[in-house]
């Protein structure tokens, strides 16, 4: 019983450790796309067909989706960060 406690204990532990990364992951990404303000970015972005596209232009703004995702505004389009595929200064 003392070792179920224990490691019920230890679970408890690493479910806040993980949480805390979590927040402090989201805290990095924030802080990171703010820095790219200013700055040019290439993007993946889809076609009118469908089909995959690259885009350029300067970031104008960072928000944070519904879903918590990053989403840069780009010569007034909406891109998520993770379409970046090469920065600028």
């Amino acid at each position: 019983m003392t070792a179920q406690l224990a490691q019920f204990s230890q679970l408890q532990q690493m479910e806040k450790l993980n949480a805390s990364f979590g927040k402090m992951l989201e805290s990095v990404q924030r802080s990171y796309a703010s820095s790219l303000i200013g700055k040019e970015v290439s993007f993946r972005t889809a076609a009118a067909d469908g089909s995959n596209e690259i885009g350029t232009g300067d970031v104008e703004q960072v928000t944070i989706g519904d879903e918590g995702q990053i989403i840069l505004t780009v010569d007034d389009q909406r891109v998520d960060l993770a379409n970046v595929l090469v920065i600028r200064d």
